[in-house]
């Protein structure tokens, strides 16, 4: 799903919820996890300096990029925030 369907369905419900006067769940203020959906236009990955650049965010130092084989066809990805530093996810 992408970020604009995100929105557009939250702003929906929100309005549903205000019809039937409901309490209203706000968007969180921070965020644990982005969803990257196509390698080479939503990100982009630099092995050499353990980098993903990340489309309308930047550049982000990330651990455990020697986990991905060379010969890896990467599709789809998840940057998760934990404390100790910014972690990719790669499903499969």
């Amino acid at each position: 799903m992408k970020k604009a369907e995100r929105i557009r369905n939250t702003l929906q419900e929100t309005k549903e919820r205000r019809k039937i006067q409901r309490p209203i769940v706000f968007q969180q203020k921070f965020v644990n996890s982005i969803a990257l959906k196509q390698y080479g236009v939503s990100y982009k990955l630099d092995f050499a300096r353990n980098r993903v650049r990340i489309q309308k965010l930047g550049s982000f130092r990330v651990l455990g990029l020697h986990q991905i084989p060379d010969n890896a066809e990467i599709a789809n990805a998840v940057l998760v925030s934990k404390p100790s530093g910014y972690y990719g996810s790669w499903p499969g």
